[in-house]
């Protein structure tokens, strides 16, 4: 047995799609387009799509990303993504052959070390103890504070309606009675408006907007496939609100909601949410995934998400300390940081 990784190119795109396609746990987030859209973000990114092979075969995929800045180097599986590590982390083959996933552990700790990281990451993982101390001789922190809600489309519209909380429900009427129009965004031209709305969402939570850039390479890339939705709602003729989708085999993924918070009277997101579960179950697609959101049943996220009726899912997200020290001492620095920056 030999595990190797390989970095694929360009002229591997097919074949990597391919992979995913055919792979019954291969999703949006696996495929080879996707990884390269992150590279778009920053110049500090560089998308490594890898291939696992196994004695020379392709068996795997582990799409990932080199994070390079003045603190730190760490490789992680695709951030900014609601799944990481490929189809490869979705088998439970995977426990019951600890020799070989162990191997594949140590090839990354290996290709991570030789381009001096801090930490390997396999983000948003299915399973428990998947990547433990007994398998690799570094650290490794095992966080489950990422969640998501998945929505059975199966069921049809009316029971899925009698599922959401009543709070839900009622926000939904109000939005159709306070005079909101929603409609599918067509053109570059409506990407625009509600990338306007995203910096201004973005603004107001004191976090650094992604660029435009960005979100033009994913409209050009997966709209002729009709595979990315936006859904625009809109008072008196002006855009107030959107919601970014993301579709792919028979499942529909809740990439990003904005909206300008002077019209949050008119209830814009739940309209917009809901509007978007009905075009997926008419479209007779079966899963609607709420994205991840923080695991803590505290938070107004978790609480708006789970409001949905949808099953809750815990991911794992696996951290191999490749510089135990100096990866402590950043994340400490970097949470400083954060309150210094809420202070002022």
């Amino acid at each position: 047995m030999s595990i190797t990784l390989r970095l694929a190119t360009e002229k591997d795109a097919y074949v990597w799609n391919e992979i995913v396609e055919k792979d019954p746990q291969g999703n949006f987030f696996d495929r080879f387009e996707w990884c390269q859209s992150l590279g778009v973000i920053s110049e500090k990114m560089k998308p490594l799509p890898l291939f696992i092979e196994e004695n020379g075969k392709v068996i795997g995929l582990f799409p990932s990303c080199l994070i390079r800045n003045s603190l730190r180097k760490s490789l992680e599986s695709l951030p900014f993504s609601d799944y990481g590590g490929g189809p490869f982390f979705r088998k439970k083959a995977m426990l019951e052959r600890p020799e070989f996933f162990g191997e594949f552990v140590n090839n990354i700790i290996e290709f991570g070390s030789k381009n001096g990281c801090l930490n390997v990451s396999v983000r948003r993982a299915y399973f428990q103890d998947l990547i433990n101390k007994n398998m690799v001789k570094k650290p490794v922190i095992t966080d489950i504070n990422t969640c998501t809600f998945i929505i059975s489309l199966r069921e049809g519209i009316d029971q899925i309606y009698r599922g959401l909380e009543k709070s839900r429900r009622v926000s939904i009427k109000e939005g159709k009675k306070r005079g909101l129009v929603v409609r599918q965004a067509e053109d570059l031209n409506d990407l625009r408006s509600y990338y306007e709305i995203y910096v201004h969402t973005m603004s107001r939570l004191k976090v650094v907007p992604l660029p435009y850039s960005y979100f033009e390479y994913v409209w050009k890339v997966f709209s002729p496939k009709n595979e990315v939705k936006i859904f625009m709602a809109e008072y008196n003729n002006k855009p107030i609100a959107g919601i970014l989708q993301l579709f792919y085999k028979k499942v529909c993924h809740w990439a990003g909601n904005v909206s300008l918070e002077e019209y949050w009277d008119k209830r814009p997101t739940d309209l917009l949410l809901w509007n978007s579960i009905e075009w997926a179950v008419e479209n007779n697609l079966e899963f609607f995934d709420m994205g991840s959101t923080s695991n803590d049943p505290s938070s107004g996220h978790y609480f708006f998400k789970k409001s949905w009726g949808g099953k809750k899912v815990t991911l794992y997200n696996y951290h191999i300390l490749l510089q135990p020290y100096k990866y402590r001492l950043y994340k400490f620095a970097n949470k400083l940081m954060r309150k210094i920056s809420a202070f002022h």
